[in-house]
């Protein structure tokens, strides 16, 4: 159904849009068979059908890739959710990975010689999107990203891996991506086609993803603030939350701060005790256009702020502007730290850990399918996959992660068909520390 350079990515080059949307029908009197969605948003997306949040506890998708040999792309079950009649597809895109400014990296060549670069991955954000119906009587029919799509900057103003985001909560609409709607105040204008982000020319290829997902909420560790003592409490219970392999934690996985205090005026630290990873939630009730800014650390200071040092130029910090809501209302901003890096020699210490507590096979042949793709000719890795930061070639403290995963993935699957797989790239890695390094 999805090949490379059959369906159109949409975007802008111009202006900043981040939801994009369409109304189609379906026109078909036969019923409906089966609906399946190829999505693909980079750096992330949040796919909405008929005003329905699709899979909304999935998180930070499609996987993070080095997108010009391989992207991947998503598929979906909407059975349920299209009908006959007109309905509507809207997307959310964030910048991820793709539209960010990344550090600076060393390559190495042959011992001695240095040189230096800047890698940069810059989007814009694109789409590709397609929508296949089968009704009952065997006709079909499909819906595509191209320019029959509007698309507007929404809410969203600003979005980085590190350094958070700003919401303008005044510019939120929650029917934006249901059948009539009308917004005169806003800006929708027609996307661009762009190009994909896989080079064919260097067999670059359009992916299925098959790995375990990032969620938020449902299975995954959660906490939830609600500040004052009117106020209704509405932690999720143990069966909104499930279960987690190998976590402890009190309250159905759900953190509550052990403390809060106002170390300065206007402003409250919650203690959560614990690092963690994980995601925050807030319910605001204030004016119109007030400005809520919000800071994540490690450590206190011994003034009882937080201690920022270790950010460099990470502010790892989230605006939240109000729309005025009596009601209250909802923010969950995106986790931020300054160190989220693929870094070789950490997935090959932590590989046992991984695998005894969380079965995550799919997640690490993944990753080998993403060293693999960015090893070079003379069998050289870097120091992190997807490269971002260090050295090509990396020293053999961090490049032997290649041989010691694929080892321990053997072993714990007794599957002889993961070292068919990689014995070549193994291989090519162990001669180039012979002879290049």
């Amino acid at each position: 159904m999805i090949h490379n350079n059959q369906v159109n990515w949409i975007g802008s080059t111009q202006i900043y849009r981040h939801e994009l949307r369409k109304e189609f029908n379906v026109s078909n009197t036969s019923p409906i068979r089966s609906a399946t969605v190829f999505i693909s948003g980079i750096g992330y997306y949040e796919m909405y059908l008929n005003a329905d949040s699709i899979d909304p506890s999935r998180k930070l998708d499609p996987g993070w890739t080095t997108y010009q040999k391989r992207t991947f792309f998503v598929s979906y079950d909407v059975t349920s959710k299209i009908k006959v009649g007109m309905n509507a597809v809207g997307v959310k895109l964030g910048n991820g990975w793709y539209s960010q400014y990344l550090n600076l990296t060393m390559v190495r060549l042959k011992n001695t010689e240095r040189r230096s670069l800047y890698v940069f991955l810059i989007g814009p954000s694109r789409l590709m999107f397609v929508l296949h119906v089968i009704f009952e009587d065997t006709d079909q029919m499909n819906v595509y990203s191209d320019q029959t799509w509007k698309g507007r900057q929404g809410s969203i103003i600003h979005d980085s891996v590190y350094n958070g985001e700003i919401v303008d909560a005044r510019y939120d609409h929650v029917n934006w991506a249901q059948v009539g709607f009308n917004d005169s105040l806003s800006l929708w204008i027609t996307p661009e086609i762009l190009s994909s982000p896989v080079n064919i020319a260097t067999n670059g290829q359009l992916t299925l993803q098959d790995m375990p997902l990032i969620r938020a909420g449902l299975d995954a560790l959660r906490f939830e603030v609600e500040h004052g003592a009117d106020e209704k409490k509405s932690y999720l219970s143990k069966e909104e939350i499930g279960n987690i392999f190998g976590a402890s934690l009190k309250d159905g996985r759900v953190l509550k701060p052990i403390s809060v205090s106002t170390p300065f005026f206007n402003v409250h630290t919650f203690d959560m005790e614990q690092n963690m990873v994980g995601w925050c939630r807030f319910k605001f009730r204030g004016p119109r256009g007030v400005s809520i800014y919000i800071r994540h650390a490690a450590v206190f200071q011994s003034d009882g702020g937080l201690y920022r040092d270790n950010l460099r130029g990470a502010t790892q910090s989230d605006t939240y502007i109000l729309s005025g809501d009596p009601n209250g209302e909802i923010y969950e901003p995106h986790p931020q730290r300054d160190e989220r890096k693929g870094w070789m020699s950490n997935a090959a210490l932590s590989v046992n850990e991984a695998l005894y507590n969380f079965d995550l096979i799919k997640f690490y042949l993944n990753f080998l399918t993403l060293i693999m793709d960015i090893q070079l000719k003379a069998g050289f890795v870097p120091d992190t996959v997807p490269l971002t930061f260090g050295i090509n070639p990396t020293d053999p403290n961090w490049g032997t992660a290649l041989p010691t995963i694929t080892w321990q993935l053997y072993r714990h699957y007794n599957d002889i068909q993961i070292l068919r797989d990689h014995c070549a790239s193994i291989r090519a890695y162990a001669e180039s520390v012979r002879d290049g390094y």
